[in-house]
């Protein structure tokens, strides 16, 4: 499709008092884990976004990360290979 293009954001998804996601937008792993420590109930996610200008948002994918650094299978694809070096070294 023209004009169209994937793009990747990390989110951490803390819990409010209520049970509500409140995200915030952190732009690197290592960032969602540090802000991570001010909230009890959380989860870090890879956010993968198909799209573009003209087209809008065609397709949102989830993967999460676990307290361990492993993806789930949130992506019909592979996780990209920088992410998980990325997760990876935050980890050893």
């Amino acid at each position: 499709m023209t004009g169209t293009k994937v793009t990747y954001e990390w989110v951490l998804e803390a819990l409010d008092a209520y049970g509500d996601i409140e995200p915030e937008h952190c732009s690197s792993y290592k960032e969602c884990l540090e802000r991570s420590e001010e909230h009890e109930q959380y989860d870090i996610v890879l956010v993968r976004d198909l799209g573009g200008e003209d087209c809008g948002l065609l397709d949102r994918e989830w993967s999460y990360v676990d307290q361990e650094g492993n993806f789930d299978r949130g992506f019909a694809g592979p996780v990209p290979k920088r992410f998980l070096k990325e997760v990876t070294a935050c980890h050893s």
